[in-house]
């Protein structure tokens, strides 16, 4: 609103009015592009009869035969729930290469397990281990 009043109406209180009302647009322009997602209303975590997702690995789905235990583990200023994997190799190998790509550098992903952390998502970490685990289709490993 500054800068279009600026721009707009204070053209002569102002010397450099047009320089305001723009460098006032481009702000609010580069707020909106870097807020944008915050507006979406997308799933973070899904858990059902098929498998888990968590937006945040950039992975498909994984599905139950390949989760093995999942558990709170970290430390108390950093809880994280991990998940353990069965047959990560395989898992990994069945992802086509632009998941691949997407998943390398993710500190989230690991060899062997997946991590999510605290405060990554509106429940904590324990109500969502106590989800996944009260999944009835699910199979253990």
């Amino acid at each position: 609103m500054v800068g279009v009043a600026s721009y707009l109406l204070v053209e002569d209180y102002v010397r450099d009015h047009d320089l305001v009302g723009l460098a006032c647009g481009g702000i609010a322009i580069a707020v909106i592009i870097a807020l944008r997602g915050v507006w979406v209303d997308k799933a973070a975590m899904t858990i059902d009869g098929e498998g888990l997702w968590f937006a945040d690995w950039k992975l498909p789905l994984v599905p139950w035969h390949h989760v093995a235990e999942v558990y709170t583990t970290g430390i108390r200023l950093r809880p994280l729930l991990r998940i353990d994997l069965v047959n990560s190799d395989g898992f990994f190998k069945s992802l086509d290469a632009d998941s691949r790509k997407r998943i390398r550098g993710n500190h989230l992903v690991k060899e062997d397990h997946l991590l999510i952390p605290n405060g990554a998502l509106d429940m904590s970490i324990k109500d969502i281990m106590l989800n996944i685990n009260a999944v009835p289709s699910r199979t253990r490993g």
